[in-house]
């Protein structure tokens, strides 16, 4: 059992030996407890508050200032005044009502958020906890009791359940952010009631939690059962129950759990105020927003506002529509979008469809690569689930592990499928989310899936509809109409087709393009081959690394990857 003092010191503390070791230790804890007491402070007044060398709006002088947006670590706080150090060390104001000019600096590290618990035997979780930025871990660690869990035993670790952290680490130091799960693991004994395990019986399922975990465990659940289950924090159970019938061959399970797995998170925006300058940042299949911290904070440290997200298939519109709403409210004077993988450029085309404000560059980060081919989507189903397994701690068993070996989203033409040409008028140009295009519904008029061409790409024009459709529109195929469209197949998940991206939704648009040689999911060749067939001249500046992964080029070359990133803003916006 591992057992946590309340009383860890900082991790990096020099302990030294004897007296003047501990005299050192204590200072040093002093200065970081009156840091994190200091707190964390964004500037709200536009354009930029003075800094002087004296706490005072008379006598200090102006050695400096902060612009609006710019983030701060003072480490002292004296009535309305901040003291600063580091590369612009003195005094700045939080609060000019007394000189005429309002609130000038607000607080952001103590603001109210919410905690999801999740316990660590049954894999649920209640309510959310309330709790504020400035929360301790160790009071969050100590609250576990309410649980029946012994805190000694529980180790606290940073999002994503990666590096233990210490107790005196605030809840917003440690980057949690409201709607998070705490992470921490637990190396005490099960509690028992009676020598009988005691699952977390705090938490009581809702009458619709029960009606969605019973329609997934019996092969015939929805999208909106997913849905309950995973605002309800019931994702655990959900995910083993589909996992069976996606072994068991039922069928309809496989696109569900792949657009799950594509957004762990079902589309949720995530916004943070700032600056006049705001990065959209469109995360990669399975991602979750915890993975994109790294390019968030780096936005953020330079004062940029920032709107985070994972395309969600089945919640794009309702995705499109907020992004929307939130960059027409935000009018910033500068948007770059920081789009991952594909799935990333996707989202751009479809909020492009709707919104068409000024953008002042686009960042491709291992992205594009235009083609769908049946081997490509296994390889990312395959990936994307497994992610979400262990994402939510779920074995996979030798029968899932053959299943997903083998999965099949793309599915052959049968008899009594009926093709047709839906949408508006237009196809291609089409406003709106979605286009017009050809899908597939069968006899009951419940929608198969798109058509997909022999050509690996979805059927999106018309000409090609009646080219390999022909006469047999919106009525039912017989057994040897269909085999003789063997070629043509039907996709149960489907992306847009990103061949307009660079001439039409972002045209005109300087854009940063970062991809890898090793790079095996979408690799260099198909996007160096997409870049000069499908960009206009000089738009494009393509930055080759070697030796990252996919979509971790962040993580594995990041001085290079923020001064590549440093001087595109520098040369977009100066």
């Amino acid at each position: 059992r591992i057992h946590v003092r309340d009383d860890r010191s900082f991790p990096g503390l020099d302990r030294g030996e004897g007296r003047s070791a501990t005299h050192q230790q204590q200072g040093c804890r002093r200065q970081a407890t009156r840091r994190v007491m200091a707190g964390v402070w964004r500037v709200l007044h536009k354009p930029r508050v003075a800094v002087r060398g004296e706490p005072s709006t008379k006598k200090g002088g102006i050695v400096g200032a902060q612009v609006h947006g710019a983030i701060l670590h003072p480490v002292e706080i004296a009535g309305p005044w901040l003291r600063l150090e580091g590369e612009m060390p003195g005094w700045i104001l939080t609060d000019g009502t007394a000189v005429g000019l309002g609130q000038l600096l607000e607080r952001v590290d103590n603001q109210p958020l919410r905690l999801v618990i999740r316990h660590p035997f049954s894999g649920c979780a209640g309510s959310p906890w309330e709790l504020s930025g400035d929360t301790a871990v160790g009071d969050v660690r100590r609250r576990l009791a309410d649980l029946g869990l012994e805190p000694s035993a529980a180790l606290p670790c940073g999002k994503g359940g990666t590096n233990a952290i210490p107790d005196a680490t605030t809840l917003y130091a440690a980057g949690y952010q409201d709607g998070d799960e705490f992470c921490f693991a637990y190396t005490g004994e099960e509690p028992t009631v009676g020598g009988a395990p005691r699952l977390a019986e705090e938490v009581a399922l809702s009458e619709g939690v029960v009606a969605a975990l019973g329609r997934l465990r019996a092969g015939a659940g929805c999208w909106q059962d997913i849905q309950v289950a995973v605002s309800d924090g019931w994702e655990k159970p959900a995910l083993d129950f589909m996992l069976e019938a996606f072994a068991a061959e039922v069928p309809g399970i496989a696109p569900l759990l792949f657009d799950w797995a594509m957004s762990p998170q079902l589309g949720r925006v995530r916004h943070r105020t700032g600056g006049q300058c705001l990065a959209l940042i469109l995360g990669f299949g399975g991602s979750t927003a915890e993975q994109l911290e790294g390019p968030r904070r780096w936005w953020e440290e330079r004062g940029w506002a920032t709107v985070v997200t994972i395309r969600c298939a089945r919640e794009v519109d309702a995705q499109v529509s907020q992004l929307e709403a939130l960059l027409t409210e935000a009018a910033a004077r500068h948007v770059v979008v920081h789009a991952f993988s594909n799935n990333g450029a996707y989202l751009l085309k479809e909020l492009r469809r709707c919104w068409r404000g000024p953008l002042s560059g686009v960042v491709l980060d291992s992205t594009p690569d235009n083609s769908f081919t049946p081997a490509l989507l296994r390889q990312v189903a395959n990936g994307a689930i497994r992610a979400l397994c262990a994402l939510h701690v779920v074995r996979i068993s030798e029968e899932v592990d053959q299943a997903l070996s083998k999965i099949a989203l793309l599915e052959a033409l049968r008899a009594g499928d009926v093709p047709s040409w839906e949408g508006p008028s237009g196809a291609e140009g089409a406003t709106g989310a979605q286009p017009s295009l050809g899908v597939v519904r069968d006899a009951e008029g419940e929608l198969r899936g798109r058509l997909f061409l022999p050509e690996g790409r979805l059927c999106e024009r018309r000409e090609d509809f009646e080219r390999h459709i022909g006469t047999s529109e919106r009525r039912a195929l017989s057994a040897e109409e269909a085999e003789s469209m063997s070629e043509c197949k039907v996709a149960t998940v489907w992306f847009p087709d990103l061949s307009s991206l660079l001439r039409e939704e972002v045209a005109g648009v300087p854009v940063l393009a970062m991809y890898s040689s090793t790079d095996t999911l979408i690799k260099a060749g198909a996007v160096e081959d997409f870049m000069a067939n499908f960009a206009q001249p000089e738009q494009v500046r393509p930055v080759r690394f070697t030796g990252s992964p996919h979509v971790r080029h962040f993580e594995k070359h990041g001085d290079r990857y923020r001064s590549e990133l440093a001087a595109f803003v520098e040369a977009i916006v100066g």
